[in-house]
């Protein structure tokens, strides 16, 4: 994922997101392991990016729905899907991005169900981040593609649900435990998982992710934040990382 999610990729502007997808692309990173998040209101930013995505072969664009104006019902959000991919054209591909306690607009079943019946070519799933994952769980029942959570936590048992996966930034520190939980040591492996996406989000996600590369890369770089973002108040950055090492050694 370029540019997150409810991270710091807002906050970018649409030259700087494909100048950045450029770069990571030139660095050798294959073009069909990313998926450019777009976090734009505006139809033409939304589209420029899910075009950008497109021609260089990412595997997705992630869009947020248009997330100012509220309410907005059902009907409005389905104009504004149609008028993007309408922009955007039928070699795009596109993930719904369902965040509603941070964007205030979300997608309901019956749009994600509309909205695949009308571009089944085009929107190529969802990623639900509410806390209940309630959208996913609804998705995956009723037989649809393509459907994501945001935590790797219980990733074991959210696949067997009919899901397909997992778009979290916490996976940066977790991976190696989210393979051994896919592979031959689930049930101690999600222990651990669950364990240390706890330790991260009780702090800033951002901050925590960003905090633990850092040290594990040795770049201070990754320990820049973009504001609005800032290390959250009173935390002792050496006891945070302390208790990281622990829950990642555990056997």
């Amino acid at each position: 994922m370029l540019f997150g999610t409810t991270g710091e990729g807002t906050f970018f502007s649409v030259p700087e997101k494909l100048e950045g997808l450029e770069r990571v692309l030139a660095a050798g990173v294959p073009a069909e392991k990313i998926i450019l998040a777009t976090g734009a209101c505006a139809l033409e930013e939304a589209a420029a990016m899910a075009i950008g995505a497109a021609e260089v072969g990412c595997a997705a664009a992630l869009v947020l729905p248009p997330f100012f104006t509220k309410p907005v019902d059902d009907a409005g959000l389905a104009d504004w899907f149609d008028a993007l991919i309408d922009r955007a054209g039928g070699d795009a591909a596109i993930l719904l991005y369902h965040i509603p306690a941070i964007a205030g607009v979300g997608f309901s079943p019956d749009l994600v169900a509309r909205l695949f019946d009308r571009h089944g070519g085009v929107i190529r799933g969802v990623k639900d981040s509410s806390a209940d994952s309630a959208l996913a769980r609804e998705l995956a029942r009723r037989g649809l593609p393509g459907v994501h959570v945001s935590t790797e936590a219980g990733l074991t048992g959210n696949i067997a649900a009919g899901m397909q996966g997992t778009i979290s930034a916490s996976l940066n520190i977790t991976l190696p435990f989210v393979r051994r939980a896919l592979g031959d040591d689930p049930a101690a492996a999600d222990s651990t998982v669950a364990a240390i996406r706890a330790h991260l989000a009780r702090h800033s996600l951002v901050w925590a992710t960003k905090t633990a590369l850092s040290e594990e890369t040795r770049d201070a770089a990754w320990s820049r934040l973009a504001p609005p973002h800032r290390p959250p108040a009173g935390v002792d950055r050496t006891a945070f990382l302390a208790t990281l090492h622990r829950l990642r050694a555990a056997p």
